[in-house]
């Protein structure tokens, strides 16, 4: 049950099992260990990709955006991009950046929890017309930040 549904071992738990002479509770405390390294890891990463908020908040700046993009590699077509501000040392497991989350179930749940727990998102598009007139780069940034209340600062895919 704790390893399935992935809630918290009570306190005492482990401990008793590691010392349990049965089988099974060897293998469940097993199991529970490394749940608990997995989580570690888990945790190690998503700390990992805070780097560039953490310098700015340490700074000062409370409202931090970050944004990311799809269509910047091609030479012709418009350009979507999302911007969104969470609340500082926001950790949801699994996030990452959306090119390198392929599962499109696993996305869309990300999405619709990341929505609930934002302070604010947004998501424009920018048609070719806008990309030959300020460039592809800034067309991207303009069109994930356009309906964000104003942040502190821009992370931009991982530059600030």
């Amino acid at each position: 049950m704790f390893l399935e549904r992935g809630r918290a071992v009570p306190k005492g738990l482990l401990e008793a099992l590691e010392v349990d002479t049965r089988q099974g509770a060897h293998y469940l405390a097993k199991r529970i260990r490394e749940r608990y390294r997995s989580n570690r890891s888990e945790g190690q990463r998503l700390h990992t990709l805070l780097r560039f908020e953490i310098d700015l908040w340490a700074q000062g700046y409370s409202l931090v955006a970050g944004v990311d993009e799809a269509g910047m590699a091609p030479l012709a077509g418009p350009v979507v991009a999302g911007a969104v501000i969470l609340p500082q040392n926001y950790k949801l497991r699994g996030l990452n950046d959306s090119k390198k989350i392929l599962d499109h179930e696993m996305r869309d749940e990300l999405a619709a929890q990341i929505k609930q727990d934002a302070i604010c998102w947004s998501y424009g598009f920018a048609e070719v017309e806008e990309i030959d007139r300020i460039n592809r780069r800034a067309a991207g940034n303009a069109a994930g930040a356009a309906r964000v209340k104003p942040p502190s600062r821009f992370c931009v895919s991982g530059r600030s």
